[in-house]
C-alpha cells in the first residue's frame, strides 16, 4: 500500500519539476459539503496533445453487475447544476468533460477536447472538440452547440451549484467558431478556469446533450438524467438505496468497461459494508481502517488512490472577517484569540489518531491546504511545526491560562459530530477523540451531532455558528480552499479569515503568472500558518477494499476528484 510521507512527497515534487507538468486538483461543487492542487493550471497547461484511446480488450468478468458499497450522499440529484461535487459521484459515470484527469498522475489530459490554448488576449481559451463522439440513447454527436448549452445551464438563475456564481462572474460567453471549435471568453484573469470546467471539478463541467433537453425538457425525477457521452448510462435509481448503470450499447470512443453493469449501493454503517463484502453481496467497499484487517484475512485486497489529495483538518466556524462590512460576525468569540487556536492544536495527539484510525498510513499535514506539490510550499512550516503545533498538553494549558481560562473559568466550545462519514469511515469516532483531547486540557466541549447539510446551512446568513469546530474532510485545490475555507469574501462563514488573508487570496485568484502566483501563495500560506487559521491533521490516501476474486485492479486518482471516479477503469479478475 502507498503511504504518503515526507519522502514520497519530495519525490512527487521532483517529478513535477523535472517533467514540467503540474498537478491540478478538484474543488468541490460546493466544497462546504466536505468532500487539491492547482499549480497555476491556466498558465501552466494551456495546450494538450492528442492521446489515442486505449484499445485493450476487456477481460471476461466473473459477475455481470459489479457493486460498490459506499456511504450515502447527503443529497441526491440528477441535474448537474443543482448540486455540488461531494454529492455528484452517483451521476458521474454518465458524463465526460472537455478536459479529463489522468487517474495515475492527476494531470490534465484531453477528453472531449483534443486541444486547448490561451488566446492572445490573455483571458480567453480556445478548445478544439473531438469529432464523432456520440451521446447516449441515440441523441446524436457531441458538438459545439452542446458546449454552449452546458454553459447556459450552469449560469441559469436556479443553479444551486456552489461554483455557479463564480463561473457566471468570470465566463462572459462561449463563442462558436464552428461545430468542433469554441472559445470561452473570460471577463477577467482567473487562473482557476481550467480546473473549474475539467474532470477535476466534477459535475461543473459535465457536457450534456442539447438535443436531449430540447426533446425531453427538464428531468422530472431521479431516473431521468440529461444524457452525456460517458461509457455507462443510467438504468435505475432508487433514492436512498442505489444507482445502477449499464454499458452503452455501442463501441465507446474512449473505453469499454470490463463489467457490463455497475451499481453504487448506499450502506451507511461500516459494519454493514464489511458484512456485504465478506458475503460477496458487494465487490468493492469503503471500509474503516480498523476493519480492514478482517477483510484482508478473508482474502480481500486494499487499493489506494494514485494521487494524494484528500485531507482532514479542524475548521473554525466563527471568525470569517467579512470584507464587505470590515467586521467580524462574532467579535466576542473565544476562537478569535490566537492563543486559543494554538492551544487547541497542541492539545491533539496526531500520532495516536494516525495509528488508531489510519493504521499509520496518513501523511502529516503541516499547513491545512498546502504540501510540497502545491504552490507556495514553505519548508519552514515543517521545521517550526513542533513548536507551533506539536502535541504538548502542558503548553496547551499554559496558553489557555494566558488567554484567561482556568478550571474555575473553563473555555467552552462546540464540536460538530457529522452523521455522514464523508470519505473517512471512522470520522465520527475521530471527531469524538479530538473532543476528548480538548477536554483533557480543560476545555468544556459540547458535542453536537448533526447532518452535514444542517451545519452548512448555519454558515449562511443569518450566521448561526459563533464558537464551533468542525472536522473538515475535503480534497479541494488550493484556490478553492482559500476561498471556501479561509475567506470572508462571500456571504458565508468560512474558517478563520482576516483582512490579510482576504487580500492575498484576491491577488492570487487574478494572477496568471506562475512565479507571482507562487509567491502570493507562499505569503498566504505563511499568514494562514502563523494565525493557526485551521488546525492541521492529515493527508489521507483514499482506500477501497475489493474482492480480489472479482476485481484485479482499480486505477483511480482518489477523493480529489470526488473519491470514487473513473469506475470504468475497474478491472475484472482473470
Amino acid at each position: 500500500m502507498r503511504i504518503f510521507t515526507q519522502g514520497p512527497w519530495l519525490v512527487l515534487l521532483l517529478v513535477l519539476i523535472l517533467s514540467g507538468t503540474l498537478l491540478v486538483a478538484c474543488g468541490s461543487g460546493d466544497d462546504d459539503g466536505n468532500v487539491g492542487t492547482a499549480l497555476s493550471p491556466a498558465a501552466a497547461a494551456p495546450t494538450a496533445v492528442v492521446v489515442a484511446p486505449a484499445t485493450v480488450a476487456p477481460a471476461k468478468p466473473k459477475v455481470q453487475r459489479l457493486v460498490m458499497a459506499v456511504t450515502p450522499p447527503t443529497t441526491e440529484f440528477t441535474v448537474p447544476r443543482l448540486g455540488g461535487q461531494p454529492q455528484a459521484f452517483p451521476v458521474r459515470p454518465i458524463y465526460e468533460y472537455l478536459i479529463g484527469i489522468d487517474p495515475e498522475t492527476g494531470k490534465f489530459v484531453p477528453q472531449l477536447s483534443t486541444n486547448w490554448s490561451m488566446e492572445p488576449d490573455g483571458l480567453s481559451f480556445r478548445f478544439k472538440l473531438r469529432k464523432g463522439v456520440q451521446f447516449q440513447h441515440d441523441f446524436g454527436e457531441f458538438t459545439a452547440k452542446d458546449v454552449v448549452f452546458t454553459h447556459e445551464m450552469f449560469i441559469r438563475a436556479d443553479s444551486t451549484h456552489g461554483q455557479a456564481p463564480t463561473y457566471a462572474d468570470v465566463v462572459g460567453d462561449v463563442e462558436v467558431v464552428n461545430d468542433y471549435e469554441v472559445i470561452f471568453r473570460l471577463t477577467k484573469p482567473f487562473a482557476g478556469f481550467l480546473v473549474m470546467i475539467s474532470e477535476q471539478q466534477g459535475n461543473m463541467g459535465d457536457q450534456i446533450s442539447k438535443a436531449h433537453h430540447d426533446a425531453k425538457g427538464e428531468p422530472s425525477h431521479l431516473n431521468d438524467p440529461l444524457v452525456g457521452t460517458g461509457p455507462y448510462q443510467m438504468v435505475e435509481r432508487v433514492q436512498s438505496s442505489y444507482v445502477r448503470y449499464e454499458q452503452v450499447p455501442y463501441k465507446h470512443w474512449r473505453i469499454t468497461p470490463d463489467f457490463p453493469e455497475f451499481e453504487y449501493r448506499w450502506l451507511a454503517e461500516p459494519s454493514t459494508r464489511l458484512a456485504a463484502l465478506l458475503t460477496e453481496e458487494v465487490h468493492l467497499a469503503a471500509i474503516p481502517r480498523d476493519n480492514i484487517a478482517t477483510a484482508e484475512e478473508a482474502g480481500m485486497t486494499v487499493i489506494q488512490g494514485r494521487v494524494p489529495g484528500q485531507r482532514t483538518f479542524i475548521r473554525y466556524y466563527c471568525c470569517a472577517f467579512q470584507d464587505a462590512t470590515k467586521t467580524w460576525p462574532f467579535p466576542d468569540s473565544p476562537l478569535l484569540d490566537l492563543r486559543v487556536r494554538k492551544a487547541f492544536s497542541k492539545a491533539v495527539n496526531r500520532d495516536e489518531l494516525n495509528t488508531a484510525y489510519f493504521g499509520g498510513t496518513a501523511g502529516r499535514m503541516y499547513n491545512a491546504h498546502q504540501n510540497p506539490s502545491r504552490e507556495g510550499w514553505n519548508p519552514e512550516w515543517v521545521t517550526k511545526f513542533p513548536e507551533e503545533h506539536g502535541y504538548d498538553p502542558a503548553a496547551s494549558r499554559a496558553l489557555l491560562a494566558e488567554a484567561g481560562y482556568s478550571p474555575s473559568k473553563p473555555l467552552k466550545t462546540n464540536l460538530f459530530v457529522i452523521t455522514e462519514t464523508r470519505g473517512i469511515p471512522a470520522s465520527r469516532d475521530m471527531t469524538e477523540a479530538i473532543g476528548g483531547y480538548l477536554g483533557d486540557v480543560g476545555v468544556e466541549v459540547k458535542l453536537i451531532t448533526s447532518e452535514g447539510g444542517k451545519v452548512n446551512a448555519g454558515t449562511k446568513p443569518p450566521f448561526q455558528w459563533d464558537n464551533h469546530l468542525n472536522l473538515d474532510i475535503t480534497a479541494s485545490d488550493l484556490f478553492i480552499a482559500m476561498r471556501v475555507k479561509n475567506s470572508g469574501l462571500r456571504a458565508r462563514l468560512a474558517g478563520y479569515a482576516d483582512a490579510e488573508l482576504n487580500e492575498l487570496y484576491t491577488q492570487f485568484r487574478g494572477e496568471m503568472d506562475d512565479k507571482k502566483r507562487d509567491e502570493l501563495a507562499r505569503q498566504w500560506g505563511n499568514r494562514h500558518y502563523e494565525q493557526h487559521a485551521s488546525l492541521p491533521l492529515f493527508w489521507i490516501p483514499a482506500e477501497i477494499v475489493v474482492n480480489s476474486a472479482t476485481v484485479s485492479d482499480y486505477v483511480f486518482p482518489g477523493s480529489f476528484t470526488g473519491t470514487w471516479s473513473h469506475i470504468s477503469n475497474i478491472k475484472a479478475a482473470q
